[in-house]
């Protein structure tokens, strides 16, 4: 998936709350981009300067999206 710097920040962080229940179905979620904002939200951050890993670390600090679903909201 590709997701465009254009979203807005609702709908960014909607995404990622998709991308959370994926991962908590078992599946691995590879995820890259520039903004600060989304990489917290990574179990582990990776970062690349000129071509070479230049940082590799476990998040501990990650940023969860608590959604309710539709049928449970209130």
């Amino acid at each position: 998936m590709n997701l465009p710097g254009t979203l807005d920040s609702i709908t960014s962080i909607d995404i990622m709350g998709v991308l959370e229940e994926i991962h908590k179905l078992g599946n691995t979620i590879i995820l890259v981009t520039h903004e600060e904002d989304i990489a917290k939200h990574a179990h582990r951050i990776i970062r690349l300067m000129d071509g070479q890993v230049s940082d590799d670390y476990p998040n501990p600090n990650i940023v969860v999206v608590s959604h309710k679903s539709p049928a449970t909201a209130e």
